[in-house]
């Protein structure tokens, strides 16, 4: 049975990118079917208009019942990495997270892009970016998505900072040697002043080191002030938290 962070996770990534493309993209209406050859070209466009036309076919044809294949459009698509086009973006990353997998060495080329949108002026840019990052399930990428999320942890937004939280949970699964590393980031973003940082920190932390109850110590407090806040993924988890972390301080008194 999935966890509750790994569920939150997921959610996360997939509304967030979600939100991105369908407001970017527009209205929903039919798209008609149109031939690969053709497709290609569209991606191939200066027009931004052309290339998000060939996106949304092929995302369309991706989540179609029963599903296309859209495997041979990957070195295309990430093409469009390049464009300066902010409308585009969330649907590569979409189109990215469902293939990686399936083609790791290619799916390597995009890595240098993306780490160059964790520097972006748009927040809501590095947030996407860190996410997509720790989506990708190529384990050689591991120290890189560990060091995205050293950055993100120190970045000024809020936005990045909980992406952040959530994509430690994602950094370990991916290696395990990287969870020392990942509980020094949850150690900061547990103090966060945000509570929706806080609580996405909480659920990364009852995922990746709930014995590490000496992070807790110095924030118990702060965080039962600012659980009614968290949203419910976080409250769920702080509830966890706090059965782990309630009886020791009552052992103690008696």
């Amino acid at each position: 049975m999935e966890s509750i962070s790994r569920i939150s996770s997921l959610l996360e990534t997939a509304r967030d990118l979600t939100l991105e493309a369908a407001k970017d993209v527009g209205p929903r209406r039919q798209l008609k079917a149109m031939p690969a050859a053709q497709i290609k070209k569209l991606l191939d466009s200066r027009n931004e208009r052309d290339v998000l036309d060939g996106l949304r076919r092929i995302i369309a044809m991706q989540y179609a019942s029963p599903p296309q294949p859209t495997l041979t459009f990957f070195p295309a698509v990430l093409k469009t990495l390049s464009n300066p086009y902010p409308s585009t973006r969330p649907l590569v990353y979409n189109y990215l997270l469902h293939h990686a997998d399936l083609d790791p060495d290619t799916t390597l080329l995009s890595i240098n892009t993306i780490q160059k949108s964790l520097s972006d002026s748009n927040p809501r840019v590095r947030a996407m970016a860190l996410k997509t990052m720790a989506g990708i399930r190529v384990p050689m990428i591991s120290q890189l998505v560990s060091l995205a999320i050293k950055k993100g942890v120190n970045d000024l937004s809020p936005i990045v900072r909980k992406a952040a939280a959530l994509a430690c949970v994602k950094c370990v699964r991916l290696d395990s040697s990287t969870k020392p590393q990942v509980e020094t980031y949850l150690a900061t973003l547990l103090g966060d002043q945000q509570y929706y940082v806080a609580g996405a920190a909480v659920q990364a932390f009852v995922e990746v080191c709930p014995d590490r109850l000496d992070l807790i110590h110095p924030v118990y407090r702060k965080l039962c002030k600012m659980q009614a806040d968290m949203d419910e993924w976080g409250q769920l988890a702080f509830l966890r938290l706090a059965v782990a972390y309630a009886p020791p301080p009552f052992l103690d008194e008696r």
